[in-house]
């Protein structure tokens, strides 16, 4: 249900802006009994039609429709034109539109310059010509006023509607439809301070006849495109025709001074007001499309550094991971191995114990390769209890481990091969199949030169031990 409201309430909030927008023009831009010389509706409803899907169109074209054969009908030409009007005015709108969205499409970021030279001529020029065919010929029938009087007053009135306001419209439309900021967060006081300067420029130069003083409003719409963005870039010519167009209505300011009718003086005052405009938009799109591109950027940007840091998490993961025995956590062969050098590189008088446990062969065939593996994990606890926090031990594999003792020298060496197996003695490994006690055979090397040759030497101590009855160590001849 609240769907379906949405649904009818936005084409009636469309047409009601527009049966506005039409009234105000038709009432007091018809100098001459001819057709309106101000026209803003179009802008209000082709920037709807832009930022609506296109089965929305319907729907909102035919409660516009209504609304301005109503405007025209009170206001305007009478009802006989006033459908007919209406009509054209409809199909300008869709055709601008079209227009837009299609050069946003091919052109939009890539080609700024194309776009906005698409949105001049195209929009500009060559549909405000169309429609002003069209509406002038129409308007001909029902009032009998030259062809080309409302030719050019139409042409003019929808051109300058067009290229001044649909921009302003577009921003608007779209912060309706996406929930969009009109202006940026934190910028909200800037805006409002840029437009009341711009109010207070605009009433300074049209209230008084120093027809110099036109180009202040024209810089400073200048200066704030390339400082803010589209949205508040092009509202400042709004409030310049709000403003400046009142003024120049009583006959104030430089354009009210002139000697023209009435109406020449408000569309003299509109190409003034398209000028600014058209000088300001490309700038300000420029400027949109390079803010969108650092922000694209800072938004990568972003994401490569979390890429990047994952990564690098990954990658220590890894190195770990190729570092690490998987069961008991402990360096593996290596590891053990980089230790050995950067031991030798940095001259530390170090040993190498090759340690084995005795008897995992009866472990494992006694109680299965679970409990084997609790009995590796557990040994690996306790002997890391017993030697020093400077001291390495590693797995290399199967019941086979690895010391480095650092500071050491071979009576050193032994004194921690009898701490190990006297802390093995004293602490039973707890396992699913309950308590077991093991021993260990050692063999010691002192590590001079290579670290493979003082493994080689202490493996083959460790088999002299294993020969002598096990449960003890030996050292290296």
């Amino acid at each position: 249900m609240d769907g379906a409201r949405f649904r009818i309430a936005a084409p009636l909030l469309t047409a009601l802006l527009y049966f506005t927008g039409a009234a105000f023009s038709v009432h007091y831009s018809r100098f001459g009994g001819g057709v309106a010389m101000i026209w803003v509706a179009s802008a209000i409803l082709a920037a709807r039609l832009i930022v609506i899907e296109l089965r929305e169109w319907p729907l909102t074209m035919a409660a516009c429709t209504i609304a301005s054969t109503v405007a025209t009908g009170l206001f305007g030409l009478g009802w006989v034109a006033a459908l007919p009007l209406s009509l054209v005015n409809m199909a300008e709108a869709a055709a601008v539109a079209w227009t837009f969205r299609t050069l946003v499409r091919t052109c939009w970021p890539k080609d700024v310059l194309e776009l906005v030279a698409g949105f001049y001529l195209v929009i500009g020029l060559l549909i405000p010509v169309m429609s002003a065919v069209a509406g002038a010929g129409i308007a001909h029938l029902a009032n009998d006023i030259p062809f080309e009087t409302n030719f050019f007053h139409w042409f003019v009135g929808h051109a300058v509607g067009l290229l001044a306001i649909l921009p302003f419209c577009i921003s608007v439309a779209r912060t309706r439809r996406f929930n969009e900021r009109l202006v940026p967060k934190g910028h909200g006081m800037s805006g409002v301070l840029l437009c009341a300067t711009m109010a207070l420029i605009t009433f300074g130069v049209f209230s008084q006849t120093i027809r110099p003083l036109m180009l202040a409003p024209l810089l400073f719409v200048m200066l704030t495109a390339v400082w803010a963005n589209v949205a508040m870039a092009m509202a400042l010519p709004v409030i310049l025709a709000l403003v400046g167009g009142v003024l120049t209505l009583h006959g104030l300011g430089p354009m009210g001074v002139m000697a023209f009718d009435p109406g020449d003086r408000i569309q003299l005052f509109q190409l003034y007001v398209a000028i600014t405009a058209l000088c300001a938009l490309p700038v300000a799109v420029d400027m949109e499309r390079r803010r969108q591109e650092i922000r694209r950027l800072a938004k990568q940007e972003r994401r490569w550094r979390k890429l990047s840091g994952l990564a690098g998490e990954r990658i220590a993961e890894l190195a770990h991971e190729a570092a690490t025995d998987a069961l008991t956590g402990l360096p593996n062969r290596r590891a053990f191995e980089r230790a050995l050098a950067t031991t030798i590189e940095s001259g530390t008088m170090a040993c190498v114990a090759m340690v084995d446990v005795d008897h995992f062969k009866q472990i494992n065939d006694r109680h299965g390769h679970g409990v084997g593996d609790e009995v590796l994990t557990g040994f690996a606890e306790l002997a890391g209890q017993a030697l020093r926090g400077s001291d390495m031990i590693a797995r290399l594999g199967g019941e086979e481990f690895a010391l480095l003792l650092k500071e050491a020298n071979i009576a050193h060496a032994e004194m921690a091969c009898a701490r190990l197996a006297q802390r093995l003695a004293d602490n039973a490994i707890v396992t699913s199949a309950g308590p077991l006690r093991i021993t260990v055979s050692c063999g010691l090397a002192e590590l001079h030169e290579s670290g493979e040759a003082a493994m080689l030497s202490a493996d083959k101590a460790l088999y002299k031990a294993k020969a002598a009855g096990r449960a003890r160590h030996a050292v290296a001849a």
